[in-house]
């Protein structure tokens, strides 16, 4: 029984980890180049493969694909959703958008896509999941009002890219590079939502 606990408590501070390194990957970014050469804010965070933060950004990406590909949830959903959060990751990492070839740009974009929405399905409709509604806790009620904020939210920061993309990108807006601000909301949203997930934050009482 001492060795279940410890192996909970293990599988714990490893969904901890993985969700601080995704809350604060959009800030460390910038710190790496600011000490290098490439002392500018790029647009997104996708181009920060071709700065000298390439090595952290890829690095962390494979790190956190690595766990959803290793995750196994209650049903069969939980672990399609965490092998295509897994991939999708993947191939974002392997097919920069910086690289000089339409198809591999394609191919990162689709999987970015791929990978916000099914980030945002976990929200939605995974973490949100309950044996028995009727015995849930406050906490719990809690956590799924946030569960919902955060995939909304998630799904918003998606169309402000897509209308970005669509009808501002040559406009005076692309000067505050609003699309790695949404990027940095969305990955926010979903790393507080994993945080709680795992009970890092709001916990049941008994947890």
């Amino acid at each position: 029984m001492g060795v279940l606990k410890g192996e909970l408590i293990t599988c714990r501070h490893l969904q901890r980890g993985v969700g601080i390194l995704g809350l604060f990957l959009p800030a460390i970014l910038p710190m790496t180049c600011w000490f290098t050469s490439t002392r500018v804010w790029l647009p997104s965070i996708s181009e920060y493969y071709g700065s000298d933060g390439r090595n952290f950004l890829v690095g962390v990406l494979f790190v956190i694909a690595g766990f959803f590909f290793a995750y196994r949830g209650y049903a069969n959903r939980d672990n399609l959703c965490s092998k295509l959060a897994s991939i999708s990751m993947m191939f974002v990492a392997l097919f920069p958008a910086t690289y000089p070839n339409k198809g591999v740009q394609a191919i990162h974009y689709v999987s970015a896509t791929t990978l916000f929405l099914t980030l945002a399905f976990f929200s939605l409709f995974i973490f949100t999941k309950t044996d028995n509604p009727n015995t849930m806790t406050r906490e719990k009620r809690g956590r799924n009002w946030y569960y919902r904020f955060s995939g909304t939210m998630i799904l918003l920061c998606m169309g402000g890219m897509l209308v970005f993309y669509t009808a501002l990108r040559n406009t005076a807006v692309a000067s505050i590079n609003p699309i790695y601000w949404l990027e940095t909301i969305a990955l926010g949203m979903f790393a507080t939502a994993w945080l709680m997930k795992s009970g890092w934050i709001y916990p049941d009482p008994d947890d």
